[in-house]
């Protein structure tokens, strides 16, 4: 299965999820980095919601780790796409200011067989 994920994330929500989860267990602040803990969290997210999408449509996908984005090293191919199914997944947590959207993009090379497994469920 051809496509992207990508996940956007709250810098201070995940300051304060990170600040939580140290102190928690009783590390000293800044012991995990920010940037560790957003490819973490983003794994998490993404992998899941990921999984529970393509178990259910029946797809098999193979997910790469995650990687802090730069769009001048790491254009995304949405240009060699014609046509493409897009899902936006919001998570959030009010009581850390932690919000996140995971946004699944499926290229048109894959989408007859997203397609056929969504009506299969629909039916």
């Amino acid at each position: 299965m051809d496509g992207e994920l990508i996940t956007l994330m709250s810098r201070c929500g995940c300051e304060q999820v990170v600040n939580d989860l140290n102190h928690s267990k009783g590390m000293a602040d800044g012991l995990v980095s920010i940037e560790e803990s957003i490819l973490d969290i983003s794994n998490i997210l993404s992998g899941a919601s990921l999984k529970g999408l393509c178990q259910q449509i029946e797809l098999k996908t193979k997910i790469q780790p995650p990687v802090i984005f730069d769009p001048t090293h790491q254009p995304l191919p949405i240009l060699q796409w014609r046509l493409s199914l897009i899902m936006e997944i919001n998570f959030l947590v009010e009581k850390a200011s932690f919000s996140a959207k995971t946004i699944i993009c499926f290229a048109d090379k894959e989408l007859d067989k997203v397609f056929a497994h969504l009506d299969e469920l629909l039916m």
